[in-house]
């Protein structure tokens, strides 16, 4: 492996178009980034957003940082996962019960989130790309609304393109990248027990992906790590649930009960799930779920990118998305919801740019 190799990515990773031909100037890449810092700094305040989860969330906080262990209505929580409830405990045991300390701990997650994003999209492609690729994510309605509420998805999506970028930086000339994607993983599902939703997608995509010249090792072990990590938290939380409380989790307890309603009510629900994303994707655009067209335009051009992507060799992208939309929809349409695929719009900007390109 040369030093050229290491510092550089593969030939297929290249970018191409017209965008290759117009560099970026460093006064536009700081403007857009103060901008971003600005409007996400303005959003923290010393309230709480109320919601039904964060309400959950701050009282096992609460008891966590009392010394009364995982209780929630003085019993044993085995709903969601302790993730979130421990990093609040421990702000709320640094700083008492601050909003400003809590509600600004989330928007750092999302500033982090596009610092890791811009970076991971710079290598798949170019400066240019990736910084449309994070104001499009920074602009968008669900995810600047998701960055005030006390909830897992900003903590998750930092951590998911964590994982993402040291799967990239892998199969870039540093394989020793994809070991450290593994605690990620691991604290990643700790955090949001849905996110291997995403996750799951991500390794079999990286599984799919065959070995090109300037790959370090194979990409597929790279999805096999990924998987084996989730596989192991995700027993290791399920046991856990299990010996806390005998009837165990309520959502796997309420998926076991949908899965054994047949094959025609999974196609139903799939296909109700697959209708939605048009709407879906134009609420995480434009912040108008009515403007479905909209959202049918993005996902064309979504197609049309996952092709060309194809073609240049980044094959794992187009098949970690189309099953994240497949195990998403199989689950019903309300799984189809900004909420859950917020990790992924960087990824649908992405695919979309390069349909336009």
């Amino acid at each position: 492996m040369t030093d050229e190799t290491c510092s550089s990515p593969p030939a297929a990773d290249l970018p191409t178009g017209w965008l290759a031909e117009r560099p970026l100037a460093r006064r536009h890449v700081l403007l857009a980034w103060g901008c971003i810092v600005v409007v996400y700094a303005a959003g923290v305040t010393g309230k709480w957003w109320p919601t039904p989860d964060s309400a959950v969330y701050l009282s096992l906080a609460r008891s966590l940082a009392q010394g009364e262990g995982y209780m929630y209505n003085g019993a044993t929580n085995v709903t969601v996962t302790p993730g979130l409830p421990a990093i609040l405990g421990g702000l709320r045991l640094a700083f008492g019960e601050n909003y400003w300390v809590w509600n600004g701990f989330i928007s750092a997650c999302a500033l982090a989130s596009f610092w890791i994003i811009y970076v991971t999209i710079a290598r798949l492609s170019d400066r240019r790309l990736a910084l449309s690729v994070v104001i499009a994510t920074a602009v968008s309605c669900p995810f600047f609304i998701g960055s005030q509420k006390i909830l897992t998805g900003i903590p998750f999506v930092l951590m998911f393109w964590s994982i993402l970028y040291f799967c990239v930086r892998a199969r870039q000339g540093h394989a020793a990248w994809r070991w450290a994607a593994a605690p990620l993983v691991v604290l990643a599902v700790f955090v949001w027990a849905p996110g291997v939703l995403v996750i799951g997608p991500l390794g079999v995509g990286l599984l799919s992906q065959p070995r090109r010249k300037g790959d370090a090792g194979r990409p597929r072990f790279h999805g096999l790590i990924v998987l084996a990590a989730m596989a192991a938290i995700s027993i290791a939380l399920l046991v856990a649930a299990r010996l806390a409380c005998p009837t165990g989790s309520v959502y796997v307890a309420e998926v076991t009960k949908s899965a054994a309603k047949g094959v025609m009510f999974r196609i139903e629900m799939l296909l109700g799930g697959l209708w939605q994303i048009p709407f879906t994707l134009a609420e995480m655009f434009t912040g108008q779920e009515a403007l479905a067209p909209v959202g049918g335009v993005i996902l064309v051009l979504m197609v049309i990118g996952g092709v060309f992507l194809w073609k240049r060799g980044q094959r794992y992208l187009p098949v970690f998305i189309v099953l994240c939309f497949l195990d998403h929809a199989i689950l019903g349409h309300e799984t189809v919801r900004p909420r859950y695929l917020l990790p992924l719009l960087p990824v649908f900007a992405y695919l979309a740019s390069q349909g336009l390109c």
